[in-house]
């Protein structure tokens, strides 16, 4: 699997994360989330539209424009 990149608002380190199952299955998927808090002051908290597999997230993470 490949390495993500950075997140490009803040510079921090990201996640590969899944919805909750509480989500409608038409929901559920992995997505990138930005989730530093040191950088900003604050949250940066940018995520990505999930994909259905975790491979299609990280390919559409780091070919983001």
């Amino acid at each position: 699997m490949a390495e993500l990149k950075p997140c490009p608002f803040c510079g921090g380190p990201v996640k590969l994360e899944q919805p909750l199952d509480s989500l409608p299955f038409s929901s559920r998927g992995w997505g990138v989330v930005c989730r530093n808090t040191i950088n900003l002051g604050g949250t940066c908290a940018i995520e990505q539209i999930p994909s259905r597999t975790k491979e299609a997230a990280i390919e559409r993470w780091n070919r983001r424009a």
